[in-house]
């Protein structure tokens, strides 16, 4: 091969190293560089399912639901967060077999021949079972997506007390986290009110969805959701911390004692109630 031929060889690549790494950075500022490609053909919303449960009565059964779900769960997302998407076909659920039974329903964005989509895996398992109100769930994950397709690349800096707490919040979570804190706390031998406050000398509850989301629902609680929704809408400007203290006119300690209060409502609906006078002086008298 000649030398000029070299050359031209030298520049063709040149020129392709360089067009690979100014696309990476365009998308890396648009939060899309890690998108995988995925070939969809999803109905209604739903892409079809053929994976190990495919022939179960109970999972063929609630997929034929799915569409509606989905629809469902979309206008809560939207209700909740106050973002309207303009391509609600981009967010797309399909029910996959996970490899790990924790695993309920996650979300990831791709790219398809459409265009970029927000695809929400549902556990087959979690069909099966019915364990899991993937209402809820699908919700949960709508609200990563319609976040993120206002943020952009912003999102992911966030921390996951505000990501996760409000996708708890929005799905009607917060009940569901707080029955696993309870039982969590109890086999350590702690007591989740006491956690919940953080008293001195106790470990931190180790849940920022759960903390964010009690955080988020004492401000609907007190302020009114749209208060959420204000705050929501100020994340592209703000720290989420100075966002929450200009929209409730709260300092950050104030609004941890919000959440506490919070909290302890929240607590009434996961304990039993106290035994009363009588069921006590009965058990006795039984005894």
């Amino acid at each position: 091969m000649r030398s000029s031929e070299n050359l031209s060889v030298i520049v063709a690549v040149g020129l392709v190293l360089i067009f690979c790494s100014g696309m990476n950075l365009l998308l890396a500022r648009t939060g899309r560089e890690g998108y995988p490609v995925l070939a969809l053909s999803p109905r209604a919303g739903v892409e079809p399912y053929g994976g190990n449960l495919r022939f179960n009565e109970v999972v063929a059964h609630r997929l034929l639901d799915l569409s509606i779900m989905r629809e469902r769960a979309l206008a809560r997302a939207q209700l909740m967060t106050g973002l309207r998407t303009p391509h609600p076909e981009r967010y797309v659920v399909r029910v996959r077999d996970f490899s790990s039974d924790e695993v309920g329903a996650s979300s990831r964005p791709v790219r398809s021949e459409s265009g970029d989509v927000l695809l929400i895996s549902v556990a087959s398992r979690q069909l099966k079972l019915e364990q899991m109100d993937l209402e809820d769930a699908m919700t949960h994950e709508l609200v990563h997506g319609l976040m993120r397709e206002r943020l952009g690349a912003r999102y992911r800096e966030l921390p996951d007390w505000v990501r996760e707490g409000l996708a708890v919040w929005a799905g009607s979570q917060i009940l569901e986290r707080a029955r696993f804190a309870q039982s969590a706390a109890e086999e350590e031998g702690f007591d989740l009110a006491a956690l919940l406050d953080e008293q001195p000398l106790l470990p931190s509850l180790g849940d920022d969805y759960l903390e964010g989301a009690l955080l988020f629902q004492g401000v609907a609680d007190e302020f009114g959701s749209e208060a959420v929704r204000f705050f929501i809408r100020s994340l592209g400007d703000e720290s989420p911390e100075e966002a929450l203290s200009r929209v409730t006119g709260r300092s950050w300690l104030e609004l941890e004692q919000l959440r506490i209060r919070a909290a302890r409502r929240v607590l009434q609906q996961v304990r039993p109630p106290a035994p009363t006078v009588d069921e006590v002086l009965f058990g006795q008298n039984f005894l």
